[in-house]
Formats: structure tokens, C-alpha cells, sequence
């Protein structure tokens, strides 16, 4: 995946000591309508993605910092996973270094394309927030699943 910087960013990424992050055209590699196995990749095309280019369906999670929300890529109809942090919270906790701590931590999943790790595809910042934009996977995340059911050996693997 190549993943371009933006020239500018967002004149509030002071207040929270981000850098400029990366900003891509969004387009499915293969299907993303939420099937399992789905990979979406981002082209080597800038744009400025703004919250207006998505359609919010539904929230897939709370956390600590805000929630990640279902959203439809209004250009393509894909669907993908935004995680919306609240810069004052993060500024409030003095959080900024884990925040880019998360973001080296998705640049360097998505360097490795491994199949079962969750690749962030763009960037993007609002007033108040700042948005990870990711794959959509339907089914939920491991914790929910370690949560309803104790997993057998063969299951691991």
C-alpha cells in the first residue's frame, strides 16, 4: 500500500502536536461490503478527505476517546471502520503520543499486509476530531468473540 502525505494539515493539529496525516483517494481492491476476507487499499491519488465524504450508519464501538463508527465511502460505496478521537480528550490526558504511537503502530500493520490485522487506509482531521479511517471486517473484534466463548485449540490455528 502507498500512503502519501498530505501538504497541508489541518490548522488545529497544534493544539494536539500531530504532524500532517495522510490523506488518500479511497478504492476497493476487492469487495467491501463487510465479507470476511475483504482487503481495501488506497490509490497513490491524493485528496482531502473530510467527514462529509462518508455516510455514518452505525456505531460499531465506544471507547476512552470517542468510537468508531460504520461508514459508507459516499464516491465508491464501500463500506469502512472510522475511529472518531476527541482531540480534547486526548489533549485533556496528554495522550498525543500515544495517539501517534497508534499511528506508527497501523503504519507498520499495514507495511507487513498481513491478512488478519486491520489496515488503516487514511487519515483525516475535523475541528474537534481526529479520524482513523480503516477496513470495515463484519463479525466484530476478538475481544468480543474471546468474550462469548472459550476458543478451542483447533480454533486457534
Amino acid at each position: 500500500m502507498f500512503i502519501q502525505r498530505p501538504r497541508q494539515g489541518c490548522e488545529n493539529e497544534k493544539l494536539v502536536g500531530l504532524e500532517p496525516f495522510t490523506q488518500v483517494e479511497l478504492v476497493s481492491g476487492r469487495d467491501n461490503k463487510g465479507s470476511a476476507g475483504n482487503s481495501l487499499q488506497s490509490s497513490q491519488i491524493k485528496t482531502e478527505l473530510t467527514l462529509q465524504d462518508f455516510k455514518l450508519l452505525a456505531v460499531l464501538g465506544r471507547g476512552h476517546f470517542g468510537k468508531v463508527l460504520l461508514s459508507e465511502y459516499k464516491r465508491t460505496g464501500g463500506l469502512y471502520a472510522i475511529k472518531a478521537l476527541k482531540k480534547g480528550d486526548i489533549v485533556a490526558r496528554d495522550e498525543a503520543e500515544s495517539l501517534m504511537c497508534e499511528k506508527r503502530i497501523f503504519e507498520t500493520v499495514n507495511s507487513s499486509q498481513h491478512p488478519f490485522l486491520i489496515n488503516l487506509l487514511a487519515c483525516f482531521q475535523t475541528v474537534d476530531h481526529v479520524c482513523f479511517v480503516m477496513e470495515y471486517t463484519a463479525g466484530g473484534d476478538l475481544m468480543m468473540h474471546i468474550h462469548l466463548d472459550v476458543f478451542s485449540e483447533p480454533r486457534t490455528m
